[in-house]
């Protein structure tokens, strides 16, 4: 699974602060060097690599995304819900 972390809000043209991982087997991960701040994860099954370009990609799976704040030499332990297409369907 493509782990995404994305600065909140989306930084307009710097896609260095856009972070990413896959997980292991047992779906864990892990991303190291972020800069402090508020941030989006993501989880999908394919990869999110055209989305760090464009991040109005994610705007249709926003409701599935998991806030999180990274402090100073913090440690975050988060529960994602892996993105599909139909989550980006008008309901």
């Amino acid at each position: 699974v493509s782990i995404l972390l994305m600065p909140d809000p989306p930084p307009a043209d710097d896609p260095s602060q856009t972070k990413w991982a896959n997980t292991d087997q047992n779906g864990r991960f892990s991303i190291k060097g972020v800069a402090p701040g508020d941030y989006k994860l993501y989880a999908s099954a394919e990869s999110l690599g055209d989305v760090i370009r464009d991040p109005e990609a994610l705007k249709p799976f926003e409701g599935k995304a998991v806030k999180v704040t990274v402090r100073e030499k913090g440690i975050e332990q988060k529960e994602l819900t892996l993105l599909k297409p139909e989550d980006a369907r008008p309901k």
